[in-house]
């Protein structure tokens, strides 16, 4: 019902990402349980976790709060347009 991406490379930290619930089970605490537990792993194993969350996506932002993230520095997108 919810998932997300977790990995991590040569760094401290542990990223979250593309975290989804299907539509017909939202809003029932499965998105806030998948987080926590992913939390929960990338701690144990000596991570941080984190994630980007866009500015405009309050409910998002609201969900990442409630599970204990801070905002820590905004960052802007940058994509490649060949010449």
């Amino acid at each position: 019902m919810s998932w997300t991406n977790v990995s991590s490379g040569i760094s401290r930290y542990g990223c979250l990402a593309l975290l989804t619930t299907l539509p017909g089970h939202r809003r029932r605490g499965h998105a806030r349980r998948c987080l926590s537990a992913a939390c929960r792993r990338l701690l144990g194993l000596g991570l941080t976790p984190y994630a980007t969350v866009e500015a405009d996506n309050r409910a998002s932002g609201a969900l990442f709060a409630k599970v204990g993230f801070r905002a820590s520095h905004a960052a802007n997108y940058v994509v490649y347009e060949p010449r």
